[in-house]
C-alpha cells in the first residue's frame, strides 16, 4: 500500500490498445503521482496508465490524495498499468480555493 499525492494529468491524443483488453482502442489517462515522504524531486514520480477516458471522481485531481496498492515493489520513475493495481482510491480531495472576501 502507499499513499500519493496527484500531481499531474495527461491525457495524450488518439486512441491507444492493451492485449489484456479487447475491443477498440481507448483513450490513455497518465496519473502522475508523488509518493508522500519522497520530496520534491522528479526521480520518485509513479506513472500509472489508464486506459479509458479520464474520470477525476476515481482517478483524482492534482493536489489529491490517492492510497494504491501494487502487488509488487513500485519502481519509482516507470509507468504501472492501472490494471495492474490491485487497488486505487482517492482518499483525500484537494482543497477549493476560497473566493475572495
Amino acid at each position: 500500500m502507499r499513499i500519493a499525492t496527484v500531481i499531474r494529468i495527461e491525457r495524450p491524443q488518439g486512441e491507444f490498445f492493451s492485449p489484456r483488453m479487447p475491443g477498440h482502442g481507448r483513450p490513455l489517462t497518465k496519473v502522475y503521482l508523488r509518493p508522500n515522504g519522497a520530496g520534491r524531486s522528479g526521480g520518485a514520480v509513479i506513472v500509472v496508465a489508464v486506459l479509458g477516458a479520464y474520470e477525476p471522481a476515481i482517478l483524482g485531481r492534482p493536489g489529491d490524495v490517492v492510497l494504491l496498492t501494487y502487488p509488487g515493489p513500485f519502481q519509482p520513475g516507470t509507468e504501472v498499468p492501472f490494471e495492474d493495481l490491485t487497488g486505487y482510491a482517492v482518499i483525500s480531495r484537494a482543497g477549493q480555493p476560497r473566493a475572495p472576501i
